[in-house]
């Protein structure tokens, strides 16, 4: 992808950002392909996004040893599709561990703590792609036996919230993969797409 599009898209969600909360699922969708590049990130080579709405995107390498532990979670094929999103959120939570340490985002906090342009908060757009492109990676590695990766979904209009998405292969049940409550390094909420629409929440 030419750096003109990246760049126009990155400003067009931190816009979104200002006005809403957060980018519509489409635009989050868009730019997790961009992040992608048509396939050719891998672990050993991707781009984060941070700062609120994608503003910075940093080079980030998982390859070897920090990749390694990531899928030895897998390494005993779980019995369920219950087991592998247990299995799910606890990658999730270490990749973003392994990249805030690199980056700078151990710093980030849960919900939108509004520091514009600091390198180290997320908002739900950031955490939306980065988790997207990680499931995606899970997915190509063959450690998701139970699930497909499907696109990211937004709830609301005035304030609207996104989130990652995984479908349950036979049942066809979604599931929302949603890191924006927590700080850096917990492991993200799993919801049923039909709560998490509803408004779910973390309890308090």
């Amino acid at each position: 992808m030419k750096r003109s599009r990246l760049l126009s898209s990155a400003f067009l969600a931190g816009a979104l950002t200002l006005l809403t909360g957060c980018a519509t699922p489409m635009e989050s969708y868009l730019l997790t392909l961009e992040m992608d590049a048509n396939g050719f990130a891998t672990p050993g080579k991707f781009t984060v996004c941070h700062g609120n709405g994608c503003v910075i995107r940093s080079e980030v390498s998982l390859a070897g040893y920090h990749w390694g532990r990531v899928m030895g979670l897998f390494d005993e094929p779980a019995k369920s599709p219950a087991r592998e999103r247990k299995k799910i959120s606890q990658a999730i939570a270490m990749i973003e561990t392994i990249v805030g340490k690199k980056i700078g985002t151990h710093t980030d906090v849960g919900k939108n703590a509004y520091k514009y342009y600091d390198k180290g908060q997320m908002d739900c757009v950031d955490e939306t792609i980065n988790t997207s492109l990680y499931l995606r990676f899970l997915k190509k590695g063959g450690a998701l036996a139970w699930h497909v990766v499907a696109g990211p979904l937004r709830r609301g209009f005035f304030w609207p919230h996104n989130t990652a998405v995984v479908s349950e292969i036979g049942s066809g049940d979604s599931y929302a993969i949603d890191s924006w409550f927590f700080k850096n390094g917990e492991e993200p909420a799993i919801v049923p797409i039909k709560d998490w629409l509803s408004g779910w929440r973390p309890p308090a």
